[in-house]
């Protein structure tokens, strides 16, 4: 049997084996990972590919969500506001409609009127990062415009528009402008221009009519309007569902790649006791240093 008294070839491949257990301990204590590239593990590699892949989507959902839960605050707040307004053309409306009210007084009060319709006509025409809330989809234009004689006509369109919140969901995330202000009998600038004429005119009998016709398109104002506080609700629970997925797709990353400190520290240790050793054995072999080898 014959044995080859050069060690060094074996000393040499076994000292690369333990420097490179060394070097990817170090590595991982540094990064907190088990994986530094694909190579190292194809498999669990594609599955963290595909887990990334899920979160991005996940949290582009996020963002949606926050995106559309601010417009529709947006939306709802400036409704609230409409509202008032409303409330307010209610009051002078009954005012103007009793019989002690003079014809001054009344040209009066439809002046305030005609300040309550041009108000209305701005909530009407809101904005949200540029685009028009109550415009249907055509949110790139106002949603109203209004005639030199007060007239208002409603120029977007009875479309609303949707917003992608997770996987095969979506949720409206609009109600058109003419169910809103311009709903058929319950039209908003409709009933005030009326409130207006008559209160001009002087008729008592005409402005009890017009301030009923306000009350209905208040009533109907107030309906539509339940639609973003039922949408704000909805997206605030498919928030926490969100959220806790984007926990979950985390908790999965760190399983798949996330490195066991305890067992690096271990495996670390047991690689620099291993270099040790094997450059102790090399003195005892061989009287020409291992350094000598590696010039």
């Amino acid at each position: 049997m014959r044995i080859n008294p050069d060690t060094t070839a074996s000393i040499l491949s076994s000292l690369n084996s333990a420097s490179r257990s060394e070097r990817e301990g170090l590595l991982q204590l540094a990064s907190g990972k088990k994986i530094q590239s694909p190579s190292d593990d194809p498999a669990v590699s594609a599955l963290l590919v595909r887990n990334r892949s899920w979160a991005s989507a996940n949290n582009e959902y996020i963002s949606n969500c926050q995106n559309l839960q601010s417009m529709l605050q947006s939306a709802d707040s400036v409704l609230s506001a409409g509202t008032s307004i409303l409330t307010r053309a209610i009051t002078l409306g009954v005012q103007g409609s009793t019989g002690t009210q003079s014809a001054e007084n009344r040209r009066a009060l439809a002046g305030e009127v005609r300040g309550i319709r041009d108000q209305m006509v701005s909530v009407a025409n809101t904005t949200f990062r540029g685009s028009y809330l109550f415009a249907g989809t055509a949110s790139d234009q106002p949603a109203f415009s209004q005639a030199a004689d007060g007239t208002v006509h409603y120029e977007g369109n009875g479309e609303v528009n949707y917003c992608r919140i997770g996987e095969n969901r979506s949720i409206a995330s609009n109600v058109p402008g003419d169910r809103l202000f311009d709903a058929g009998p319950a039209s908003i600038f409709s009933a005030l221009n009326s409130l207006i004429t008559s209160l001009e005119s002087n008729d008592a009998t005409s402005i009890a009519e017009a301030t009923s016709d306000i009350r209905r398109s208040f009533d109907n104002l107030n309906t539509e309007r339940v639609f973003y506080g039922n949408a704000i609700s909805r997206l605030l629970a498919n928030n926490s569902q969100l959220d806790a997925k984007k926990l979950d797709l985390k908790e999965n990353e760190e399983r798949l790649v996330g490195a066991d400190l305890a067992e690096t520290v271990t495996s670390l240790s047991r690689a620099q006791t291993a270099i040790q050793a094997i450059l102790t054995a090399s003195g005892k072999v061989s009287k020409q240093s291992l350094l000598d080898y590696l010039q």
